[in-house]
């Protein structure tokens, strides 16, 4: 049986996708994993992802470009940008991305209890607006 919720994961790093896989999928999550910000478009234009999470930083971009595409295709997606040691303590880069529309900011060392606890939000919100209640 799929899972009822999907994730996108942009990581150019596939120890990412295997640590943010193995957390989401205990939550009954299923992952897609892409490392650039071309192929994370692509996938958002196959298939609306209600939960994204994206490091800062791609090889082809940055979170911004792929912030955009989600956005477009599911409006009140829990996109989570995944800082890395340069940016992690920033507060500023915090209040930029949260101010763009992103979710939350993620450090990269972040505990996988902050990533379960994004998870279970996610879902819990998902769960409220298919009921009809207001989140």
């Amino acid at each position: 049986m799929a899972n009822a919720c999907r994730a996108l994961v942009v990581s150019l790093n596939p120890r990412t996708w295997q640590r943010m896989s193995a957390v989401l999928d205990a939550w009954g999550v299923d992952v897609i994993c892409c490392s650039t910000a071309a192929e994370a478009r692509e996938a958002l234009e196959r298939e609306p992802f209600p939960m994204v999470f994206c490091e800062d930083w791609l090889r082809d971009g940055t979170y911004h470009e792929v912030l955009d595409a989600a956005k477009a295709s599911v409006p009140d997606v829990h996109f989570v940008v995944v800082s890395g040691p340069a940016v992690e303590h920033d507060r500023g880069f915090k209040a930029e991305a949260l101010e763009q529309g992103a979710y939350a900011v993620l450090g990269a060392s972040a505990d996988s209890v902050d990533i379960e606890w994004l998870a279970a939000r996610a879902i819990h919100e998902a769960a409220r607006v298919r009921a009809g209640v207001e989140v």
